[in-house]
This record gives C-alpha cells, sequence and structure tokens, in this order.
C-alpha cells in the first residue's frame, strides 16, 4: 500500500491526540481565555489563573463576580471548551459558570465539532438538564467520522461517543454502551486508535 494512502488517517489521529491532551490539560481554554472575548469588569483589573496537574494554566474568575462574558460571536466552542477544561482539574463551581455563558449551538457544518465539545463538558459536569435535547439533535451524527475531522483544523472523537456519554448521564446504560462501541469501530476505521481504546474502555 502507499504510505500515501494512510496519511490522512495518520493526520486524524495525530490531531486527536493534540487536541485531547490540550483540553486535558486545560490549554484550549487557556488559549481562548487568552482572546479578547473574556474581559474582565476593567481593562486594569487583574486577572488570576489556577494550574492543573499537567502545569497548562487556565483562567480563574471568582464565582458569581460576572467578572467575564463570552459573546455570541464566538459562537459556543469558548465558553463549552473552558468549561471541560475547568472541570477536568476540579473546579466544578467555575465550570458550571462558564457553562451557563454557552449560547445555542447553530445547526451548520461544524455542528457535531461544538455539540461533543458541550457533550464532554456536560458529562463531565454531570449535567442533565438540557441533555436529552442535545442528545436528539446530535443522533443523526451518529454514524459519522471523528467531528470536525472534513475540516482539517480540529477534530475530536466521532459524535457516538458524545452520544454515549449522554446516554450515560440520562441513565440509559445499554444504549450508552452502544454508542460507544459504535464509536470505538468509527475511530478504527478512521486509525485514530487512542479514541477507539477510550470507546471501548466506556463499552465495557
Amino acid at each position: 500500500m502507499d504510505r500515501r494512502d494512510a496519511a490522512p488517517a495518520e493526520r486524524i489521529d495525530l490531531l486527536g491526540r493534540l487536541l485531547r491532551a490540550q483540553v486535558r490539560a486545560g490549554d484550549v481554554g487557556g488559549r481562548w481565555a487568552a482572546r479578547p472575548c473574556w474581559r474582565s469588569p476593567s481593562p486594569r483589573s487583574p486577572t488570576t489563573s489556577t494550574r492543573c496537574s499537567t502545569g497548562a494554566s487556565v483562567p480563574s474568575w471568582p464565582s458569581g463576580s460576572g467578572a467575564w462574558t463570552c459573546p455570541n460571536t464566538n459562537g459556543p466552542l469558548a465558553a463549552d471548551v473552558l468549561a471541560l477544561a475547568l472541570a477536568r482539574q476540579g473546579n466544578l463551581p467555575e465550570a458550571r459558570a462558564a457553562r451557563q455563558q454557552a449560547p445555542p449551538i447553530r445547526a451548520d457544518y461544524f455542528f457535531p465539532v461544538f455539540a461533543t465539545f458541550r457533550a464532554m463538558a456536560m458529562a463531565a459536569l454531570g449535567e442533565q438538564e438540557g441533555a436529552r435535547d442535545l442528545y436528539e439533535a446530535l443522533l443523526p451524527h451518529a454514524g459519522g467520522p471523528p467531528a470536525g475531522a472534513g475540516s482539517m483544523s480540529v477534530a475530536l472523537p466521532p459524535p457516538a461517543h458524545a452520544l454515549g456519554e449522554l446516554s450515560r448521564l440520562l441513565g440509559d446504560e445499554r444504549t450508552a454502551r452502544a454508542h460507544f462501541t459504535r464509536a470505538a469501530q468509527i475511530a478504527t476505521r478512521w486509525g485514530a486508535q487512542s479514541w477507539a481504546a477510550t470507546s471501548r474502555r466506556a463499552a465495557s
């Protein structure tokens, strides 16, 4: 087989590993927080940050202080990714505050990416409100490739894995395992072995 034939799958796998590592470290949230959309009440107001176990910095605001906003013009990605990063480091109050800033997800080309981020954040927070609606909206993408793979700019595990997390969150363990099994099959087909292994563990 020509080595070039494996290139797309290898790129997806590498991109997936990088993004998953960034999310775990909070780096994605930190990058978005560095954008102008994250504003304190005054341009001179200091911002603080906490550090994940891996050393990545994630911004921190006093709970309920209203010290930051995320305008809808930047879409849902910023709030959900930040919420996920904060939840993964154990900062649940601020993660929930970030989730409250998330606007509706537009039904466009990037819907599977943003919906997958949201599902991951909701699962990390045990947030059941809205989970059923998100599940129904994402369900048509159950057999799709890794979320965002077609863009070649960002990729996440297959939507089937996110559907599994939402099903588990909603207490439907049988459906969750079916989704995880399907996600593992899709990830394997795309050569994303790390995602496939994660989905298989979730299904067991």
